[in-house]
């Protein structure tokens, strides 16, 4: 089997883009510790908001889709 050196620079490419993420998502959660303690009124309240938007954005997103085929002949 043949060494590619484009297939190493995809796999470089790739081991940056997941390490960026992680960085960005582990930031942002410090931020969060941060700003609100575990056991503080505001971070519940914030996580309860929170959860409440992503369930109601998921009945949205479902609701556009009513009625569409979405068989495998639609992609």
């Amino acid at each position: 089997m043949k060494h590619d050196p484009r297939s190493s620079q995809v796999v470089s490419e790739i081991r940056e883009i997941i390490i960026m993420r992680l960085t960005v998502s582990s930031t942002i959660a410090d931020a969060f510790v941060r700003v609100f303690p575990a056991s503080s009124w505001q971070a519940y309240v914030l996580k309860q908001t929170a959860l409440f938007c992503g369930a109601a954005l998921l009945v949205w997103l479902l609701s556009l889709t009513y009625g569409l085929d979405l068989s495998a002949g639609f992609f």
